[in-house]
């Protein structure tokens, strides 16, 4: 719709620019109009787009990552200390650490996932 009325609005104009006698620009001051309104009107549907696009899922994939860091951070400190005492308690706090759950499958989009798990998929 706005390339047709942006369209519509360019001809509006280069038919008042040729004519030589010049008409009242109203019909070129409401084209112009409806070409703005309908970019208006696209920025809107774009940006509501996005901001449900961060809701539903960069900001829920942001914040997994972001526990999923601090869990590696916990075995990693475990690792070590496990490492260093060498005992059975150590050991089963390093087994029974269990990494943070997905609550939502969908927060990973095609372009997310890694490799390995894409060239099992297709």
């Amino acid at each position: 719709m706005t390339m047709t009325s942006l369209a519509s609005f360019t001809k509006s104009l280069l038919q008042h620019q040729a004519n030589p006698v010049k008409e009242d620009a109203t019909k070129l001051h409401v084209r112009f109009d409806i070409w703005k309104k309908c970019v208006e009107e696209q920025k809107a549907v774009q940006d509501m787009m996005y901001t449900d696009y961060m809701s539903q899922h960069e900001n829920p994939r942001k914040e997994h990552n972001m526990q999923y860091e601090i869990y590696l951070e916990q075995k990693n400190s475990m690792k070590e200390e496990w490492k260093d005492t060498k005992s059975v308690q150590s050991l089963n706090s390093y087994v029974s650490l269990r990494a943070p759950e997905n609550t939502s499958s969908s927060i990973y989009t095609r372009f997310y996932l890694p490799n390995s798990v894409l060239e099992t998929m297709y």
